[in-house]
């Protein structure tokens, strides 16, 4: 009817898009400082921080290093990687894309927490121990690294950009098994350099191998999110290295027996 008013149609209420853990936490003014750093993406803080671990725990275990300051040195160099990759995060950002063609470099810059590792725990460097494993770990990350590359292969053709991904083309995956090879084979030479038992080599070593088998077997270099994926997972194999490799040290020091096949922690 004429004398009847249209009602209003109620405003369309815009979803707020929920923030990743933990930028929510930071005031608007701090947020594109945080962004910069990745807080939302803490695999980068771990890559960072295993080379350190890696090199303290085999020190460790070759000196006899006590337990309690093992802990404390871990703790120091954890809050180290952090600061580390996020400064390195917002250099690259700086940079744009200038780093990418730069994955050896990266792999050695990373390995160098090796040295500083074991320096932290041991007084004499044993030189060929840590130089195969500084060689290993590059490996291991061009390996990861150039899997990574895989997503933004597309975008690095479109803009001319000669990362490891391109240049490879459909070599990616023989190269990424060459370098994961290596890198186990660097694994047992360092075990066999610093005396390791059979927990290292059945934990650190074999378990590295395998993880790399399945990591091989599922990619897709196709698939970004596949590709990073992948770089998580090389995160967690972290753990597998570091595992054998403590568990070793820990039974070492007493800390822990190994009785009818399995673990138990001594109080």
């Amino acid at each position: 009817m004429a004398n009847e008013k249209t009602p209003l149609r109620e405003p369309i209420q815009l979803k707020k898009k929920k923030l990743p853990f933990p930028y929510g936490l930071f005031p608007a003014s701090l947020r594109p400082y945080a962004e910069l750093m990745r807080l939302h993406r803490p695999s980068g803080t771990i890559m960072i921080f295993w080379p350190y671990a890696f090199g303290a725990t085999m020190a460790a275990y070759q000196t006899g290093f006590p337990v309690k300051q093992y802990w404390a040195e871990l703790g120091k160099f954890l809050i180290a990687a952090f600061f580390v990759r996020s400064a390195g995060c917002t250099i690259n950002d700086i940079a744009d894309r200038e780093f990418d063609a730069g994955v050896a470099w990266l792999g050695l810059t990373m390995s160098m927490g090796i040295f500083i590792g074991w320096a932290a725990i041991a007084e004499t460097p044993n030189w060929l121990l840590l130089g195969s494993f500084m060689l290993g770990f590059v490996a291991w990350t061009l390996h990861f690294d150039t899997i990574y590359a895989c997503q933004d292969r597309k975008d690095d053709i479109n803009v001319g950009v000669k990362s490891t991904a391109v240049i490879l083309g459909d070599l990616v995956i023989p190269f990424a098994m060459m370098c994961s090879t290596t890198f186990v084979g660097a694994l047992a030479f360092a075990g066999y350099l610093n005396g390791e038992t059979n927990a290292y080599y059945f934990v650190t070593v074999a378990g590295t191998a395998a993880h790399f088998a399945w990591q091989l077997a599922t990619i897709d270099l196709e698939d970004p999110d596949s590709c990073n994926l992948n770089f998580t997972r090389n995160g967690q194999l972290g753990w597998v290295l570091w595992g054998g490799m403590a568990v070793d040290y820990l039974l070492k020091m007493g800390v822990v027996q190994l009785g009818e096949g399995r673990l138990s922690i001594v109080v």
